[in-house]
C-alpha cells in the first residue's frame, strides 16, 4: 500500500473519512463542528490499495469507517490510517465504527436479534 501525507497544524478535532460511508462522517463533522477531509483511494495495477490521507499534526483524529461488502480491505485501510494518524504525532486518533444491522438479522416474530 502506499500512503501519501499531507501535513498540516491545527488544534481543532479531524474527522478522517474513509470512502465506506462519507455521508455519515460529513454529517458527524456538521454537527460537532470538527473538520472533515476524505481520504480518496484507488487501486494499482497489481490491485494494491493506494490511500492519500491529509493527516493533520498535533491534533485529535477520528477515523470514521462502516464494514461493508469489502471488510478485509477496509479493515486494512483503517489500520493504515491509524498508523499514519500515529507516526504524525497525532494528540489522539479514535476509530467510529459504525454497524448498522441488517433487517434480515432481525427475528421478526421474538423481536430480538439473532
Amino acid at each position: 500500500m502506499l500512503l501519501q501525507l499531507v501535513r498540516g497544524f491545527s488544534s481543532v478535532p479531524h474527522i478522517l473519512a474513509l470512502p465506506s460511508h462519507p455521508t455519515l462522517a460529513t454529517n458527524l463533522a456538521q454537527r460537532l463542528g470538527y473538520k472533515i477531509s476524505h481520504i480518496a483511494n484507488g487501486s494499482f495495477s497489481n490491485a494494491e490499495t493506494k490511500l492519500v490521507v491529509p493527516v493533520q499534526s498535533n491534533e485529535s483524529a477520528f477515523v470514521v469507517q462502516s464494514p461493508h461488502s469489502d471488510i478485509n480491505n477496509q479493515i486494512m485501510e483503517l489500520l493504515l490510517t491509524i498508523q499514519t494518524c500515529k507516526q504524525l504525532h497525532s494528540t489522539s486518533v479514535t476509530a467510529v465504527i459504525p454497524v448498522f444491522l441488517m433487517p434480515d438479522l432481525i427475528n421478526q416474530s421474538q423481536g430480538t436479534y439473532l
